[in-house]
């Protein structure tokens, strides 16, 4: 009887820790859902961004690529390339849960080797396109500006903030004319045209598109909806 009430007694702990297991389980995974969901949010975020800025870039590009350097081929180059440059570009993926599950050896708690499988495949490819995103753009970018630094001159425009207009009756000149140094800027910024291409036409819409997949996959397997 002594040897059967602690069997019992066993059976029903290790049910209540089952159970408990099972309840965090489907904590993380509700909290999973409303990180995705924020990350598909920061997806067309992004995409919009890209969108605005890849017309910049196709108007700003010629310019630099003229044989033409005269006063008003120059004050176009004013009017579009340093806006171009200094622009700021980020792609945010929303890692709390991750984090989460990882740091604290929680990963063992999601059983569904599908829901497994998917989620190690996305934070691959959103590591992946972050890296090239947020660092291979910085990179070109950081190149570009200190190219362009040698250029242009700030004082042309109102409170030398390239993001505010030119001042009125200025004719702008660039500071050295150097075709060589033009030249390798216009390829900068032809790198970072390719690069957000790519991210707009390709990147983004996969990662979007295995965001959406995992949500309604973790939400047929956990009765989420």
């Amino acid at each position: 009887m002594l040897f059967l009430a602690v069997f019992c007694g066993f059976l029903a702990e290790n049910q209540r820790e089952h159970l408990v297991e099972h309840n965090r389980e489907k904590q993380f995974m509700k909290s999973m859902l409303e990180d995705l969901r924020s990350d598909t949010a920061e997806f067309s975020r992004a995409k919009k961004n890209l969108l605005n800025r890849i017309p910049q870039l196709e108007a700003a590009i010629p310019l630099i690529y003229l044989e033409d350097l005269s006063d008003s081929t120059v004050k176009k180059m004013y009017e579009h390339v340093p806006q171009t440059v200094l622009s700021t570009f980020s792609l945010n993926f929303e890692y709390r849960t991750a984090t989460q599950l990882k740091n604290a050896g929680n990963l063992r708690l999601i059983r569904n080797k599908k829901v497994t499988d998917s989620l190690a495949a996305y934070w691959r490819r959103a590591e992946s396109t972050s890296n090239i995103a947020v660092g291979g753009y910085q990179e070109i970018v950081n190149e570009a500006r200190n190219i362009m630094h040698k250029l242009f001159n700030d004082n042309y425009y109102e409170y030398r903030l390239y993001s505010l207009a030119l001042k009125k009756n200025v004719t702008p000149k660039l500071i050295i004319n150097d075709k060589a140094a033009l030249l390798e800027l216009a390829n900068k910024l032809l790198e970072v045209l390719k690069l957000f291409s790519r991210l707009e036409s390709n990147f983004i819409d996969h990662l979007d598109q295995k965001a959406i997949n995992l949500i309604n996959l973790i939400e047929e397997e956990y009765h989420l909806k």
